[in-house]
């Protein structure tokens, strides 16, 4: 252990940094996905499985494969163990480990520390939104697991390849994104059929990785879901992460990681395995698809692009042991700082975790149930599944949430008409629902004294967080 905190004391402490940011903006990570884990957690553990959707109104009765069963139980499970900053944790500890797990295997392929330490430093910025708690979280270090099993076999050959495989199976329970590595798995197996000395190996990945995919509740029905969430989903051109990425602030990190590798691949590419350069251009072009795929390039990146950075020089002498002491207290106390963080947040309130949501609003809301059982709600999609959670009496009353590939063209069209208030009849999305719940941003204030222009609109409440509107 000694020797661990004086050779890796520069990387530990970078992978301090980084437990230390997601500890810190834990609040900030709570997104509308993160209500829709918990709230569909709870629908598991009271109802078991579903099979129909029947939490919402425009998309009641609609076959509903709940393909990320597992991270939603896990997540509600924490939650009933130890509140919101338990479920908070379990979200830290996977994105964490995600990012100590591909150190560990970017070491294995023999990267110095310090090119490790400063691709993680780099990696932090690549995708920031791969922080959020929801379902994916819980799926990050798996992708990790299998692409640094895949990539240190394909550097040294081993049986330990195959464990990829159990990897695949529970993945497949937690989020969508399993379908990538069993691309991934499919395709290393591809590669080691072609060279023939490894054959039986290459096949017996080829045929397991798809079907390790099915091993679920739902089994068979899978391949509808992944085909329609893979290669035509209808909500694909309504929801930003979906869409292929453009240069901006926030993805500019990406442009130079790619442009960075594309050049240490040009000069020392050899320093890669055959599996390597195929999959860090594929997984940048599905980067490119869509912005929601960056965090799995910067996760490939992470195990494979330091071990080019050593390639072109870029470590310096080791010096470590001519601080053996120094580099020890300093790798000891970043981690005692990750580890007093940690605990400060178990002894937090739940309330603290949320100072984006209005507990005022959601009270309101709770009032109007009480008086009206029959009332019916219509959110946007930042505040849906916030009111299924807080208000588990909504199930069945609310018109939508954001598993909008439950809804019709139809039915998006009328939603994004609503809010982007574009066509002549665009209130006809919200008739029948009593009570309008939006966050409250410059353009729902906006949206919301449209709606107050029609004297049976009454504004019920807000707050910095939300704007309630009931139709008398």
């Amino acid at each position: 252990m000694w020797g661990l905190l004086s050779g890796e004391a520069f990387l530990i402490m970078i992978l301090s940094v980084w437990a230390f940011a997601v500890l810190r903006f834990l609040p900030q990570e709570i997104v509308q996905d993160s209500w829709t884990n918990l709230a569909a957690g709870r629908e598991i553990a009271e109802h078991g499985l579903p099979r129909t959707e029947t939490l919402t109104v425009w998309a009641s009765g609609e076959r509903w494969i709940d393909q990320q069963w597992l991270a939603q139980l896990l997540f509600y499970g924490a939650f009933v163990v130890g509140g919101l900053k338990a479920a908070l944790l379990a979200h830290a500890t996977a994105v964490i480990g995600a990012f100590v797990l591909g150190a560990v295997f970017a070491r294995r392929l023999g990267a110095s520390t310090q090119c490790v330490a400063l691709t993680v430093g780099v990696c932090m910025f690549i995708a920031p939104w791969g922080a959020q708690m929801r379902a994916q979280s819980l799926a990050l270090p798996f992708f990790v697991g299998v692409y640094g099993l895949l990539a240190s076999d394909s550097h040294r050959p081993s049986r330990s390849v195959f464990l990829a495989l159990p990897l695949l199976i529970v993945w497949g329970n937690l989020h969508g994104s399993a379908a990538l590595g069993a691309l991934l798995v499919a395709g290393y197996g591809v590669l080691l059929a072609v060279k023939r000395d490894r054959l039986l190996s290459g096949v017996g990945l080829v045929i397991a990785a798809p079907l390790c995919l099915l091993v679920s509740p739902y089994g068979t029905d899978l391949p509808a879901y992944y085909r329609l969430m893979l290669l035509d989903p209808p909500f694909a051109k309504y929801v930003e992460e979906w869409q292929p990425t453009t240069l901006r602030p926030t993805t500019l990190p990406f442009f130079l990681a790619l442009f960075a590798l594309f050049v240490l691949v040009a000069r020392h590419g050899l320093v890669l395995s055959a599996f390597e350069r195929c999959a860090l251009p594929a997984l940048a072009l599905l980067g490119f698809l869509a912005s929601r795929n960056i965090v799995w390039f910067s996760l490939a990146l992470l195990i494979s692009s330091p071990i080019l950075l050593d390639a072109a020089g870029l470590a310096s002498h080791n010096k470590s042991q001519r601080y053996v002491r120094t580099n020890r207290i300093l790798a000891l106390a970043a981690i005692c700082v990750v580890c007093l963080f940690a605990v400060n947040v178990l002894t937090r309130t739940s309330a603290t975790f949320e100072p984006n949501w209005s507990s005022r609003g959601a009270e309101v809301v709770s009032a109007e149930v009480a008086r009206d059982p029959a009332l019916r709600v219509f959110p946007d999609s930042r505040t849906a599944d916030w009111l299924l959670w807080k208000e588990p009496k909504l199930a069945g009353r609310l018109a939508y949430d954001v598993r909008f590939e439950l809804n019709t063209e139809s039915e998006l069209n009328d939603l994004f008409a609503f809010f982007g208030q574009a066509d002549p009849d665009w209130r006809r999305a919200s008739d029948g629902y009593g009570l309008l719940v939006f966050e409250n941003t410059p353009e729902r204030a906006s949206l919301a004294e449209s709606l107050l222009n029609d004297s049976a609109m009454s504004l019920v409440f807000k707050d910095r967080s939300v704007l309630i509107l009931r139709r008398d």
